[in-house]
């Protein structure tokens, strides 16, 4: 009950972060816009989780929904972030394109077998590079390290690949992950 609880909070916080991005989008923003569609892939893989079958093919899908906002949703986000920090505003098909390497990258680790690994060093990788992000803000600084401290929170510490596994907490990765996503929204505001 409690993790269902949590997946709610998650799936409003996510279509929360996501409106508010694409409305800065408008703006000729890409950052924000890449922002609101990762937004959007962990709403999506938070609101399959609330439907509980034991169905093959509604497993089959919470897995990729699931992959898809752990494993192209986060390193985006982190990477927006990156380019928000350093004023940069890369086109619609350069982010197509790092989607598309995140995607064979994730492929070519899946089949090696080195799956929970890369798990983990992405959601480090893309936590240092919010920190990284925020040091370069120095206006939102405390921002971007509660969007790091968040992450870390959700990703290396409670989730499913957690780097203690004891500390596993699905409904504590799920809050941490949602206070992730609206610690972004004071990063894309005009100072």
């Amino acid at each position: 009950m409690m993790i269902l609880a949590t997946q709610l909070v998650l799936v409003a916080s996510a279509l929360f972060t996501a409106g508010r991005h694409y409305k800065a989008a408008e703006q000729d923003n890409s950052n924000a816009f890449v922002l609101s569609v990762s937004a959007c892939f962990i709403a999506a893989a938070a609101a399959t989780g609330l439907v509980t079958t034991d169905s093959v093919d509604q497993q089959t899908l919470q897995r990729m929904l699931d992959n898809l906002a752990y494993f192209a949703a986060v390193p985006l986000l982190a990477a927006a972030l990156l380019a928000q920090a350093w004023q940069q505003n890369w086109s619609r098909a350069g982010w197509g394109r790092g989607l598309l390497a995140l995607f064979a990258l994730f492929e070519l680790c899946r089949r090696s077998e080195v799956g929970d690994r890369y798990a983990q060093l992405l959601a480090a990788a893309a936590v240092l590079t919010i920190v990284v992000a925020a040091l370069r803000m120095p206006q939102k600084q405390l921002a971007g390290i509660a969007v790091a401290a968040c992450l870390a929170a959700s990703s290396l510490l409670f989730g499913n690949n957690s780097l203690m596994p004891e500390m596993s907490a699905p409904a504590l990765a799920n809050i941490a992950l949602a206070g992730c996503l609206l610690f972004t929204l004071p990063l894309f505001q005009r100072s």
